[in-house]
């Protein structure tokens, strides 16, 4: 959905107030990481309203929050919380992609590498990851962080996985995935879809 501007205003404010009350929430309780996970969530998505309105530092700003205010203060309450893994992942992912708009090709690698481990240590407790298919989103995530970060081969055995339990749905995810770009013309690339290079250029 595409928000007209005071749209956009009406949710900030709701966001703003949703992180207030989890705050207050995370300070009645403070062992519990739920709230503060819920902290994490309201921060990403201020993230993204301030993305989209092309506030770049104020963005940046919000993740960084996301990760200090939020998953990982549940973290250090509870170091196997997979929710606080998985989005610790996720905003070290979004980070990454900031920062190869940036033209910082290192940082950015760096970030993904980060994200890819995140995500490797919630996958490590596939029962508490929710349903099946959440499980595999969180597998592809990991995935593309790790073929951002130039571990392409290990990106090339995760994908390969999700392939033989997902078919024809998770290839169409590689083959349209903007993120996934980049990487159509490798080889690991045409070998992971059996594609040759006739084909790879129509992709």
């Amino acid at each position: 959905r595409h928000f007209a501007p005071q749209d956009e205003g009406v949710c900030v404010s709701l966001l703003n107030e949703a992180g207030a009350k989890l705050r207050d929430s995370a300070a009645f309780d403070r062992g519990d990481p739920q709230p503060l996970n819920a902290i994490g969530d309201v921060l990403v998505a201020l993230a993204e309203q301030e993305a989209a309105a092309g506030a770049a530092p104020a963005a940046s700003a919000r993740l960084e929050a996301a990760l200090n205010e939020g998953f990982r203060v549940a973290l250090h309450l509870s170091r196997a919380d997979t929710d606080a893994m998985v989005g610790c992942a996720e905003v070290l992912a979004l980070q990454g992609k900031a920062a190869s708009r940036a033209g910082d090709t290192e940082g950015a690698r760096s970030l993904y590498s980060e994200a890819a481990r995140a995500y490797g240590w919630a996958l490590q407790q596939p029962t508490k990851l929710g349903t099946y298919s959440e499980r595999c989103d969180i597998r592809y995530n990991c995935g593309c962080a790790l073929a951002a970060a130039g571990q392409e081969e290990e990106a090339g055995r995760v994908f390969a996985a999700l392939l033989r339990s997902r078919g024809e749905e998770l290839r169409q995810d590689l083959l349209n995935d903007a993120d996934l770009a980049g990487f159509r013309s490798n080889g690991w690339f045409k070998q992971l879809l059996q594609v040759d290079g006739d084909s790879a250029g129509q992709l």
